[in-house]
């Protein structure tokens, strides 16, 4: 057993059978050889739920976690879950590095709670080197990677896999300052990202942004949604390269922009957006009748090969309504 002040668990390599559900209430670090090389296998789903359930900060490097035999029934299982929605102790963090996640419902999941981001009970939420693929099973939602309700969040050079099924690569809800970068998404039948706030969300927003991303056969690569009376001072995308995308008759572009309600958006800057094989407008900017967009820049965007159904009918960017 851990001691009240958490403790660090090294596993070495090899292959290693799970068959319960670990619920972790202490401080916890869990390290291993390498992904592939020290394998935590899950043997058995019924009511499994979730490998780790956590309520303190937790750090996880170097393994694998998947599923023997995946399933297609939902269990909503998560491989790790630092899940403070419904209340804990502040000041929490989740650190995975060098984590592979194979056949759950959602691969690394943390939520801070609340709906003030000055209120969220985590502080820090790194995903760095990971990959990540979902299991098989049509209308299931599942993400790979979701962060909610956190103070800063960091996705750096991870991959995401949907599998041809599931929700988005990338999903996270309300968070203070949002980075993603050097990332790849594939397979996504939504979206490859959705960052989104919900209505009735309030707080101080800072900056979300999105560098070096790489999008493939998706429906919409980036959605970003802010609404009420929310203020995201700035929004960047920055090297972002998407291919292959099919939006659904809900999703009009490759990157969706929405400011709705009283929401507003105060700078917009896109650089050097490369997008291909589209099927609906590259870019969309939809602004509510009493929302706003401040402003917005465009910087070398690339948009090519069109699909025959897109001729005459859609945009290469297009801005709805903003303030300039």
């Amino acid at each position: 057993a851990l001691p009240a002040a958490g403790g660090r668990l090294f596993i070495g390599p090899g292959i290693f059978n799970m068959s319960g559900k670990y619920t972790v209430n202490k401080p916890l670090i869990v390290e291993g050889c390498g992904m592939g090389v020290t394998i935590l296998q899950v043997t058995s789903l019924v009511n499994l739920q979730h490998l780790f359930a956590l309520s303190r900060s937790a750090i996880f490097r170097n393994l694998t976690i998947k599923i023997q035999t995946p399933s297609s029934t939902d269990y909503a299982m998560n491989a790790i879950r630092l899940d403070l929605n419904g209340g804990g102790v502040s000041n929490q963090f989740l650190i995975c590095e060098n984590v592979e996640t194979l056949d759950f419902d959602i691969g690394l999941f943390a939520d801070g709670g609340g709906i003030d981001t000055e209120a969220s009970l985590i502080d820090y939420v790194l995903y760095r080197g990971c990959r990540n693929r979902i299991m098989s099973a049509p209308d299931i939602p599942r993400e790979p990677l979701t962060a909610h309700r956190c103070t800063d969040v960091l996705i750096d050079s991870c991959y995401s896999d949907n599998n041809g099924d599931g929700d988005h690569a990338i999903y996270a809800i309300r968070n203070k300052r949002l980075r993603v970068m050097n990332s790849r998404q594939v397979n996504t039948p939504y979206h490859g990202i959705k960052a989104i706030t919900n209505p009735g969300d309030a707080g101080t927003l800072e900056q979300w942004r999105f560098e070096g991303c790489r999008f493939d056969t998706n429906d919409t690569h980036i959605v970003v949604s802010i609404t009420d009376a929310l203020v995201l001072p700035q929004l960047t995308m920055q090297g972002i390269t998407g291919k292959t995308s099919a939006p659904r008759d809900s999703s009009p572009a490759g990157i969706w922009v929405v400011a709705a309600n009283t929401a507003e958006i105060e700078q917009i800057d896109f650089q050097d957006v490369h997008l291909k094989n589209m099927t609906k407008s590259g870019i969309v900017l939809d602004v509510g009748a009493t929302a706003k967009i401040r402003h917005v820049t465009c910087d070398n965007p690339r948009l090519i090969n069109w699909g025959t159904a897109s001729a005459g009918t859609y945009s290469g960017i297009q801005k709805n309504r903003s303030e300039e």
